[in-house]
């Protein structure tokens, strides 16, 4: 086969790969950002913010939702990954497995201090009812969500 040919495809099939995964990212960017304002405007309605209320409230919520992330998504992934990746919880020592949970409580813990910071934050903007909507309206939300995937995934 003639080198530049091969060269040719090799970098067309590059592209290719490429842009596929920048659909699939991009797609998925596009759900999470549609998700995240539905969110925010069902604990919006929910919680009957004032347009003063949610310009002090949004910017508070959203840095304890950063956080969240942070550890649920990134900080426990990554410990799942590593127990996977080493052969499953059975394969740990005792000691690597207490290193283990050890994690998993620091993680709960800044977890917790998150968000007690986040709404000792939230009583100086909002009332502690709307605190408590705001539980109420997460709860809500999620179940929401959730119920809609999962009946996504039974009509495919």
């Amino acid at each position: 086969m003639n080198h530049n040919y091969t060269k040719t495809m090799s970098k067309k099939i590059f592209l290719l790969i490429l842009l596929i995964g920048l659909s699939i990212t991009s797609f998925s960017q596009k759900q999470n950002d549609r998700i995240k304002a539905l969110k925010t405007a069902y604990i919006t309605e929910k919680l009957d913010l004032s347009s003063k209320e949610a310009a002090v409230f949004w910017p508070i919520y959203n840095e304890f939702s950063k956080k969240e992330y942070q550890l649920k998504r990134v900080d426990l992934i990554g410990i799942r990954k590593k127990i996977k990746k080493d052969g499953g919880i059975e394969s740990f020592s005792d000691k690597e497995a207490e290193v283990i949970l050890s994690e998993l409580i620091d993680i709960e813990t800044k977890l917790h201090l998150a968000k007690k910071k986040m709404i000792s934050d939230l009583k100086k903007v909002i009332s502690i009812k709307k605190i408590i909507k705001l539980y109420k309206a997460e709860q809500e939300f999620n179940r929401r969500i959730l119920n809609r995937l999962r009946k996504n995934r039974l009509r495919k």
